[in-house]
């Protein structure tokens, strides 16, 4: 129950654990100089993120219609061995208390209270139904494009086999069945091809029809 925001980005980016690890890695001496670079391509989702939430939803809904979102971006080159971009990493981080004002964090939030929901609901019928429903959780992770297409998949699952199955739309056996296969095809997958064939395939195999909206 956890996300990756721009400012646990900027933490993990200035972690003193990490620089030894690079640096053991690449067999650098402790007095030899060497450069890391961050390559960061921030959309609007990652700006309006840090605001709260009466500021960033206008933002989103106005950028959403202009059909900006998903295709602007600002790229960065960063060097966290430099004062300068360290600094600005460590200001970010600095913001970590802002966390739960963000827009962000309450998006998450309520994303995570429906995915205990779900496992709740589906605990009164079957353990193992519930447990596979919160295995899912583990599609989202990552930030920017990785966690919107893993974001994606989920609430594919979601609408196409948890909650038909929840509704009793499906056997209990087939149900649990078709989350595993479909969350282990979208984590194969993250762009979504194979799980876009394993719902067809549990929708022409299986003995019920999962109800697609």
């Amino acid at each position: 129950m956890s996300f990756e925001d721009v400012i646990r980005v900027a933490q993990a980016k200035i972690e003193p654990t990490r620089f030894v690890r690079i640096a053991d890695e690449l067999k650098v001496k402790a007095d030899e100089p060497h450069t890391i670079t961050e390559f960061l391509k921030p959309g609007i989702e990652e700006m309006c993120s840090l605001l709260p939430p009466r500021l960033a939803k206008p933002i989103l809904d106005y950028t959403a219609r202009r059909g900006w979102l998903g295709r602007v971006y600002w790229g960065m080159e960063i060097k966290t061995t430099s004062v300068t971009g360290y600094l600005r990493f460590w200001l970010l981080a600095k913001l970590r208390r802002w966390r739960p004002s963000s827009h962000r964090f309450q998006e998450e939030q309520n994303a995570i209270d429906a995915w205990l929901g779900l496992i709740t609901e589906a605990a009164n019928r079957s353990a193992a139904l519930a447990l596979e429903i919160a295995e899912c959780a583990r599609l989202i992770k990552g930030y920017g494009d990785t966690h919107k297409r893993g974001s994606d998949n989920y609430r594919t699952i979601q609408e196409r086999v948890i909650r038909p199955a929840l509704a009793g739309a499906m056997p209990l056996g087939p149900s649990i069945d078709a989350i595993a296969s479909a969350r282990t095809a979208a984590l194969k997958d993250p762009e979504g091809e194979s799980l876009a064939r394993c719902l067809a395939d549990i929708e022409q195999h299986a003995s019920f029809k999962i109800a697609a909206e």
